[in-house]
């Protein structure tokens, strides 16, 4: 994926990890909007968009930018809560500063069509997965069947999208749901 995506700056992380359980009906792979930092690879083009400290973050968030990289109101509420919890210091990490550098680019990631790597540092001694009972936690393992079928759009699947921000991020399917509602009540009191 490195070399075959070398030169397209839409494409900006190849990851190993595949968290939702969910197949590509046309391809190998897909692209997504976001992309798991569990056994990935980037190439310096895209890495260069990156920002440790998040400076042009306030700007962003305040523009119509955010609401165009993120039409779904619960995704914009939550990025805007660990980004902003980023950039004020509140939050110890690397990689939400990387996938606000792609959101802000419109960047995509390749992810495998199965799971690829097996996280095994969960346990009470890891610095940010503590919980060794996340179900993320050892996640089985397989292999891709060669030769490769490529996608045949280079856009994000929406549906494997959704079920990412469902499954991983835990945000509610729908902001009208009791659920949603709670999920947009917390961000606007935390303010």
């Amino acid at each position: 994926m490195l070399r075959h995506y070398q030169d397209n700056p839409l494409v900006m992380q190849v990851c190993g990890s595949h968290l939702i359980g969910m197949h590509p009906a046309d391809g190998s792979y897909y692209f997504s909007r976001f992309g798991p930092v569990w056994g990935w690879a980037s190439w310096r083009r895209a890495w260069q968009a990156y920002d440790v400290d998040l400076k042009c973050w306030p700007a962003f968030r305040d523009s119509p930018q955010l609401r165009t990289c993120c039409p779904e109101p619960l995704e914009a509420a939550w990025r805007r809560g660990v980004l902003d919890a980023t950039h004020l210091g509140r939050i110890d990490t690397w990689d939400y500063q990387w996938a606000f550098a792609k959101m802000r680019l419109g960047g995509l990631s390749v992810v495998p069509g199965v799971n690829l790597v097996s996280n095994i540092g969960f346990g009470p001694d890891a610095t940010h997965t503590q919980d060794a009972a996340d179900p993320r936690s050892c996640l089985a393992t397989d292999c891709l069947t060669w030769p490769l079928i490529h996608p045949r759009n280079l856009a994000s699947w929406e549906q494997a999208d959704r079920a990412y921000l469902a499954r991983v991020v835990g945000l509610p399917p729908r902001v009208w749901s009791l659920r949603g509602l709670i999920t947009l009540l917390r961000h606007f009191l935390a303010r």
